[in-house]
């Protein structure tokens, strides 16, 4: 970072952000994930959506799953539709993101679009119960209880900067002086 000046990383941002940035999944793809995670909350499963995940000892994780389940179970959303009937293979980026997965521990599952969007929602509840019993998931009460406590907090009012000046609401505050030019 250092050696780069400051001026070249901010137009490197920048046009990465308008230009060159991929969006991780193409457009439309997430509604499969956000149909899972309505299944999830249906059915009382606690699944943290687009969650790292890494060994324990890393700072970061640079993988992330769709969702992460208690203890270690990890959920991939393959969109992608087969090239024959009924026959799905895992495309080339979830496989990659499945052995890094098991390596790491964790037990991951992919649920196929072409399969998924048959099923009325009776029977996505019943896949992700079934699903959680073989899996061995995990209902953490402590994980509940924080939830329920974050959802009965009040909203959070900023607090005025510490400019010594007495807080407004007012975006830009017209002096007395101004008003009066302004209506002569």
């Amino acid at each position: 970072k250092k050696a780069v000046p400051m001026e070249v990383q901010l137009k490197l941002h920048t046009t990465w952000l308008r230009n060159i940035l991929l969006s991780a999944q193409p457009q439309g793809s997430e509604r499969l994930q956000l149909d899972v995670d309505a299944a999830f909350k249906r059915t009382n499963t606690q699944a943290l959506i687009n969650c790292s995940v890494g060994r324990p000892d890393d700072e970061q994780h640079t993988i992330f799953a769709g969702h992460k389940l208690n203890p270690g179970i990890a959920f991939e959303y393959d969109y992608l539709h087969p090239i024959a009937p009924d026959a799905p293979k895992v495309s080339g980026v979830v496989a990659h993101k499945l052995r890094l997965m098991r390596h790491f521990g964790i037990y991951s599952v992919v649920v196929h679009d072409c399969f998924w969007s048959k099923l009325t929602d009776d029977q996505k509840d019943e896949q992700v119960v079934v699903l959680r019993t073989k899996l061995g998931y995990i209902h953490d009460k402590a994980m509940e209880d924080s939830a329920v406590r974050d959802h009965r907090q009040s909203r959070h009012r900023p607090s005025p900067p510490n400019t010594g000046l007495p807080y407004t609401s007012e975006i830009h505050p017209i002096p007395e002086q101004q008003r009066a030019t302004t209506k002569k």
